[in-house]
């Protein structure tokens, strides 16, 4: 469940886009779990509408997980971003401003040797806007596999995340779902950008009721036939974009 977009960088993208000329940033390795820049990394995860909770002390370790390096960036003695590099592709990538994230991608090109894919969640909206137009190849994946335990609260983050990148239309959705922990009676809804999710008394009546594995695939799955031919409201809506780093599966 989940969208992930993979933005594939090929060595044609490349000369497109940046022709022969040197990048700007220098990549640089995290080696020590003490070094001060993982405070100015913690820092601009914090700026995000989602952020990775990770302490201090084990952020490296975190972040060098399923044999990953962290990366950061530098123009000169500023502070660009970090990614965080999984193989031959990048799994977490931010820049303290979006200007520089082109450069960024040129920058990890240089580093890679040669071609590479990003992977993007979609509230990075600004990246993916700058990567769809001039990548290879696009592709949707799922996430990550999800299994919800309480929809309320997962649907409450995860609806006003959305609605952050991507405005909401204006409605009211209640749902029955009998969920893997429970069964949870909730309404879902927008009012003037405004999102909420409420349990409902067990008698309230509701648009539609659905099965634990019916409700991860119509809320979640970045494809769902069943979605496809549900009403404009649930097609607007969904998927939502649960999500969480590789770096912090367990």
């Amino acid at each position: 469940a989940g969208p992930l977009y993979h933005f594939h960088i090929s060595a044609q993208n490349h000369h497109h886009l940046f022709g022969d000329r040197p990048a700007s940033f220098t990549v640089r390795e995290i080696t020590d779990p003490a070094d001060p820049v993982i405070e100015q990394i913690r820092t601009l995860n914090a700026t995000s509408p989602f952020c990775p909770v990770r302490d201090g002390a084990r952020y490296l370790d975190i972040a060098n997980s399923w044999k990953a390096t962290l990366l950061t960036l530098w123009d000169g003695d500023r502070f660009v971003g970090y990614g965080i590099r999984n193989y031959d592709f990048i799994s977490e990538i931010q820049v303290v401003r979006d200007e520089d994230f082109m450069e960024t991608v040129h920058s990890l090109y240089g580093y890679f040797g040669g071609a590479y894919t990003i992977h993007l969640p979609p509230h990075q909206a600004s990246y993916t806007a700058a990567l769809a137009p001039v990548a290879e190849s696009m592709s949707l994946n799922c996430a990550m596999h999800f299994n919800v335990l309480n929809y309320q609260l997962v649907i409450d983050a995860f609806l006003a995340l959305k609605q952050t990148y991507a405005p909401l239309a204006d409605g009211s959705l209640s749902l029955l779902i009998h969920g893997y922990a429970r069964d949870e009676r909730l309404r879902l809804k927008v009012e003037d950008g405004v999102t909420s999710v409420e349990a409902l008394p067990e008698t309230a009546p509701v648009d539609c009721e659905l099965s634990h594995l019916e409700a991860m695939e119509l809320l979640f799955s970045p494809i769902c036939p069943l979605r496809d031919t549900a009403g404009e409201l649930v097609r607007a809506w969904f998927p939502l974009p649960i999500f969480m780093y590789r770096a912090d599966e367990v």
